[in-house]
């Protein structure tokens, strides 16, 4: 699909008398060919890169004249100072373009001291029309001045629609799935608007979106302005300022492109006369030749046309006021097509008014490398060209800039800007180099093996002064496996880095990272390990010497140590996916016990520790207030003589056997603190933890006798049940849900009910007992050294069993609860 620039979508022509008005009055038709260049001092320019004329410049001008032109020319230049001061006679110069001698020598000019503009008028050759059109311009010299300067901006800013619109043609032909990337670097470049909605349609109708309304498109860049600032001021200036700020114009953000064009069209029109008729006409500069543009057929009768042309105007030169893009980001040297992005200066991108542009980098030692560059809208900046000068530069530079020199150097923009020298913006530039990368943790720390876990994702900064030239990121684990990896460029000197390491081994991780030009890749050595293990918590209380360590994984703990003091691993306990592990001070390393003792309850401290493979993790802690400890003082079982039965008949020999029927009392003194408060409370438990139950000051089950001493009282049968048995423990813990250590209180252990024994007369005879729960029994005997006994069997369900005949009133009985212990029954 092919499309036509327009510079001028609609052109409204206000008359005087009607103010009717007229669109799609593009400049679109095709005029004569001028051509022209200026010599200032010993150098000589052709037209197109000529922003300004300076006093003494001197002007050559010729009209194209091809083959089998019918129509002659006659060309008027003239010079114009503001618009209240006609110029004098001799400030007129006329070339008839059809004759031998202007075809052979153009018409030559020099500037006069005190001109600001220079005014072309071509018209068909009629009797005495340089005295005409001398006395319109020297009767009307603020129109003049106005057609000037305002068709010579016009044409600066039909460059940028030309040079956008062109472009947009261009990528839709060659390359329509980076339309929209390319549209938006080259409207930033350009300074035009487009409309995004376009990218919302259809690939093939999104070129005539983008270009549709083309004068609309044109942002205020304020150089183009700027170009003739000077001359931009006074009541002449007020149609063209009204109208950039009208709703046509944009309301001021457009340039006013528009405006120009209206005010003139308007002001032209007023000094139409039976002989002549003034048509405003835009250039097309391209070397020295200037097409014209016009939006109106030219009459070649009366009145006949007179296409009126803008020229550069006579001031000093306004220099683009170029920027970089991102300044401070560090480009590579060694990049393939690099771009250096800048903004700001338009018709750097549009015209040919930048010239001879190099980019002069500074070298630490010998000469600064100069690299040619050239403008390219599209991308959005000035491309480093790739030419053999260029590389030949860039071997010198990176050879001046000797070992250790890591910094980026600042290269500089610089040509000429018409006649004029010119700087640009400035960049920071790094060349390709061996370096050494660092990896490190967002939090800018080197990286902790934890950070490089088989089957998770790896996550990290890679530092080093060559970020802005990595070419590529390879990693392969310790079987020669590629690992997925992906980076880009955070910061001048930092790379964030992320590898995939689901399907990675264990072990040495190969890290390559290869830069531009460079023929060797940097390596740099990391390692992947298995699961790591995971610290969540570690309670450490002051005085206690040993811990507890929080987590999951926690087998793989080697040791542990804390300020100084060596812990060794103990018991491993899991609750569900939560792993606890006891750390304790060896035995042996009686003044380290003391050492860790001794820390104070709020010391902060750093947990280091120690993994099987090597790796060390660090873990914060806070030393936790002491747990509360009691001493045992006495205790007595009390046994309930007020049920039925002869329980009673069996008397426990192990004191520290608690008949399940019994109660127990007994005493605590409280060791740390040194009072036992009121909210402080006694847990009961079997020390398989199967059954536990809690003793209250505010149930009664445990009583102070002073601030330091309490009586706590156990009914096993009330507080367990019938099934309990085995060994109980008792800790403190206070009111905050603290508990101390466990100590062992006592041996739960249940009674038969034995009712009788019946022996027959015969004295060789056994005996028969009777009872309840006899099952309770492990063994009966005659006596106490149990030389005749009876295995009581499992599963017993009667009321009876036979037994050895006693040798007095006393049998001996095992219970099952504790068959070691024999107890004699009355």
């Amino acid at each position: 699909m092919r499309f036509s620039p327009r510079a001028l979508a609609c052109v409204v022509v206000l008359f005087a008398s009607s103010g009717v008005a007229l669109c799609d009055a593009a400049f679109d038709l095709d005029g004569p060919v001028l051509h022209a260049t200026v010599t200032r001092g010993s150098e000589t320019l052709p037209i197109a890169e000529v922003p300004n004329l300076l006093p003494a410049d001197k002007i050559w001008l010729h009209v194209d004249t091809p083959p089998g032109q019918a129509v002659h020319y006659l060309m008027v230049a003239a010079f114009l100072r503001n618009s209240t001061n006609p110029p004098p006679a001799n400030w007129f110069f006329k070339s008839a373009a059809w004759s031998k001698s202007a075809q052979r020598d153009g018409l030559r000019l020099s500037v006069p001291l005190g001109a600001l503009h220079l005014l072309l008028l071509l018209a068909p050759e009629t009797g005495g029309g340089f005295s005409t059109m001398r006395s319109a311009v020297e009767g009307n010299p603020g129109v003049f001045v106005r057609a000037s300067r305002d068709l010579y901006v016009a044409s600066l800013e039909r460059t940028r629609v030309d040079t956008y619109l062109n472009a947009v043609q261009a990528i839709a032909a060659s390359d329509p799935d980076r339309l929209e990337a390319r549209s938006k670097l080259l409207a930033r470049s350009l300074g035009v608007k487009i409309d995004t909605s376009c990218f919302d349609k259809p690939a093939e109708d999104q070129p005539s979106c983008l270009t549709k309304n083309s004068s609309s498109l044109i942002l205020d860049d304020g150089h183009t302005q700027s170009m003739v600032a000077s001359l931009t001021t006074g009541t002449t200036s007020d149609l063209f300022n009204q109208l950039s700020y009208s709703r046509a114009g944009g309301g001021g953000a457009y340039s006013p492109y528009v405006g120009a064009i209206v005010d003139v069209v308007h002001l032209m029109g007023g000094l139409h006369t039976a002989d002549y008729q003034y048509l405003p006409a835009l250039t097309v500069d391209s070397g020295d030749a200037m097409q014209l543009k016009l939006s109106t057929p030219p009459s070649f009768r009366k009145p006949k046309s007179v296409l009126v042309i803008g020229m550069p105007a006579v001031q000093a030169a306004a220099l683009p006021p170029l920027h970089a893009v991102h300044g401070d980001n560090v480009l590579c040297l060694q990049a393939p097509k690099l771009l250096l992005p800048v903004d700001g200066a338009p018709l750097v991108f549009s015209t040919a008014y930048p010239r001879n542009v190099h980019l002069e980098i500074a070298a630490r030692s010998g000469k600064p490398a100069m690299l040619a560059v050239s403008a390219d809208a599209e991308r959005g900046g000035y491309a480093i060209a790739s030419t053999d000068a260029n590389t030949a530069a860039l071997t010198a530079l990176e050879a001046a800039r000797g070992h250790g020199q890591d910094a980026p150097v600042q290269g500089y923009l610089q040509g000429e800007w018409g006649f004029d020298a010119w700087r640009g913006p400035t960049f920071l530039l790094e060349p390709a180099h061996t370096v050494t990368w660092q990896p490190v943790t967002e939090m800018g720390s080197a990286i902790a093996g934890s950070a490089f876990v088989a089957g998770a994702k790896a996550e990290f900064d890679l530092r080093s002064s060559a970020a802005a030239c990595v070419q590529q990121i390879t990693m392969k684990d310790a079987q020669q496996q590629t690992v997925p990896v992906v980076w880009k460029q955070n910061a001048p000197s930092v790379l964030a880095v992320s590898a995939n390491l689901q399907n990675a081994a264990a072990g040495p991780l190969l890290m390559h990272v290869q830069q531009y030009s460079m023929q060797e890749a940097d390596a740099v050595k990391m390692r992947v390990y298995t699961q790591a293990a995971k610290l969540s918590g570690f309670v450490l209380h002051s005085g206690d010497t040993d811990a507890e360590l929080e987590g999951a994984h926690l087998n793989e703990v080697q040791s542990a140590e804390l300020q100084g003091v060596p812990l060794m691993p103990g018991e491993l306990t899991q609750n569900g996916n939560a792993e606890t592990l006891r750390l304790q001070v060896p035995a042996a390393q009686k003044q380290d016990a003391t050492k860790l003792a001794a820390l104070q309850p709020n010391t902060a401290a750093t947990l280091h520790v120690t993994l099987q493979d090597g790796r060390v993790l660090d873990l914060p802690i806070i030393v936790q207030v002491a747990r509360p400890r009691v001493q045992l003082l006495s205790k007595a079982v009390e046994m309930d003589t007020a049920g039925s039965g002869t329980q009673g008949a069996i008397h426990v020999s192990n004191s520290n056997d608690l008949p399940q029927s019994g109660r127990l009392t007994f005493f605590v003194q409280s060791v740390a603190p040194e009072s036992f408060a009121r909210t402080e409370r006694l847990e009961v438990a079997a020390v398989d933890g199967s059954f536990s139950t809690t003793l209250r000051v505010s149930d009664g089950s445990l009583m102070l006798q002073d601030s330091q001493t309490a009586m706590a009282v156990l009914d096993p049968l009330k507080s367990f049940g019938s099934s309990a048995f085995g060994a109980l423990q008792f800790r403190p813990v206070d009111g905050n849900g603290v508990a101390g250590d466990w100590q062992p209180l006592a041996h739960l252990v249940r009674l038969p009910v034995l009712k009788e024994v019946l022996c027959p007369m015969d004295a060789t005879a056994m005996c028969t007992l009777r009872g309840e729960d006899l099952f309770l029994l492990s063994a009966v005997a005659a006596d106490a050294k149990f030389t005749r006994a009876v295995q009581v069997p499992l599963g017993l369900d009667a009321q009876e069993l036979r037994v050895p005949r006693p040798m007095g009133a006393t049998l001996y009985v095992e219970l099952r609860d504790d068959p070691k212990t024999v107890n004699p029954v009355a």
